[in-house]
């Protein structure tokens, strides 16, 4: 378990916390998270962005940390009239940019925040990346006629001609 927290008094109480419930799997880092995310690269199969006013300042950090299939605990603060599909596009959109995809598998309010806001978490997924999707992927390198889909469709023939890449030997030009 790792726990970041750029608040040194955060960090001494988290410590005790630890203590006192006898975590001893518990690393504990005192700094911005932006600042270290490259070192912890992957290895999170949660990532719980409980800081809802600044949350999406940390997504691509978070997005860095998680692995491939973990989960991101997003937390925001909205309002009433959007309480969900803006946070939703927010961190869609940041997986995008580093071409991953995400798959949101809940979404709820916690609390009441102020007169017609809330505080909402969304749980999404991380999937990947289009590349690592690729990377698994065959590509057919010479593709059928027309009429040689149309028998595969309707189950005629089956497609045996033609040589199947790798996408990373597409990729590289080879």
């Amino acid at each position: 378990m790792v726990a970041i927290d750029k608040n040194p008094v955060a960090t001494l109480y988290l410590e005790k916390n630890a203590r006192l419930n006898r975590i001893s799997n518990m690393r504990i880092i005192c700094s911005d998270a932006a600042d270290v995310a490259h070192d912890l690269a992957h290895i999170a199969d949660h990532v719980i962005m409980n800081l809802p006013h600044s949350a999406d300042e940390f997504l691509d950090c978070a997005l860095t940390i998680v692995k491939p299939g973990g989960i991101i605990h997003y937390y925001d603060i909205r309002e009433e009239d959007d309480l969900f599909d803006g946070a939703e596009a927010t961190i869609k959109d940041a997986a995008s940019a580093r071409d991953m995809t995400v798959r949101v598998l809940d979404r709820r309010i916690v609390r009441s925040y102020s007169p017609h806001q809330y505080n909402v978490v969304l749980d999404v997924e991380v999937c990947g990346g289009l590349n690592a999707e690729m990377d698994r992927t065959k590509i057919l390198e010479v593709e059928p006629e027309d009429d040689e889909i149309e028998a595969i469709r309707e189950g005629e023939k089956q497609f045996v001609t033609g040589e199947y890449v790798d996408w990373k030997t597409l990729k590289a030009g080879n």
